[in-house]
């Protein structure tokens, strides 16, 4: 009976060491797909809906006029020049107005000069009027030659333009009289193509022409004992 009951527990034992157990390594795990990594330089203890602290370098702001770019933020203007090698250097527009057609800018004036040298001592000035063969009629001629004979006879200060009819050009005459230490009278001529374009000359006396008959474009007016010329304006 001891005998048997050993040899049971024996073989008891042996069975025992014949089921296998856990081996290291052959636990269980779940593994997860996703990778964790630490924060990003930084941006240690800062939350999700912070915003980085570092510095931050805005683009300056880039306008765009007529296909040019600029990043001062005003637009840039471009400058056409109106003029060209092939045009020429003058253009005339109108009676009197010549002007630089590279610049645009007015070069001379046959009615402005001739104002500013009526009034350039000052004083009251009789201004005899403008008049052209286009706009104005024989009365009209009469009556601003009169004026100027009589101011100039009288030695008041005047202003008279008469414009004549040019070919090419505009072409004008301008008479001035100055109460100067002694009076002196003046004429202009105006040629908008020509060289000078403005030329005046003192007169000894200013006179209607004898047989002359006064008409649109012919003042008959005549410069006594003309001094020597000058130039008054001329293209650049």
């Amino acid at each position: 009976m001891h005998f048997a009951y050993s040899r049971a527990f024996v073989l008891l034992l042996a069975l025992a060491a014949c089921v296998p157990g856990p081996k290291g390594g052959d636990t269980d795990t779940t593994t997860t797909t996703g990778s964790t990594s630490g924060p990003a330089p930084g941006t240690d203890g800062m939350s999700s809906t912070d915003a980085p602290t570092g510095s931050t370098t805005e683009a300056a702001a880039t306008t765009a006029t007529d296909g040019v770019f600029t990043t001062t933020g005003e637009p840039l203007t471009t400058t056409i020049d109106p003029g060209s090698t092939s045009e020429p250097n003058t253009t005339t527009l109108g009676p009197g107005t010549t002007t630089d057609a590279t610049t645009g800018v007015f070069v001379c004036d046959l009615v402005q000069i001739t104002t500013d040298k009526a009034h350039q001592l000052g004083g009251t000035v009789q201004d005899c009027g403008v008049v052209d063969p286009w706009n104005n009629n024989t009365a009209e001629w009469q009556a601003a030659r009169d004026c100027a004979l009589a101011a100039a006879g009288a030695e008041q200060q005047f202003q008279l333009v008469t414009w004549l009819q040019g070919i090419d050009s505009s072409v004008g005459r301008g008479y001035v009289g100055q109460a100067a230490r002694s009076f002196a009278r003046e004429e202009i001529h105006f040629d908008s193509l020509g060289s000078p374009i403005a030329f005046s000359q003192p007169c000894a006396a200013l006179v209607a022409v004898d047989g002359c008959t006064v008409a649109p474009g012919e003042a008959c007016i005549e410069c006594v004992e003309p001094g020597l010329a000058g130039t008054v304006c001329d293209a650049p």
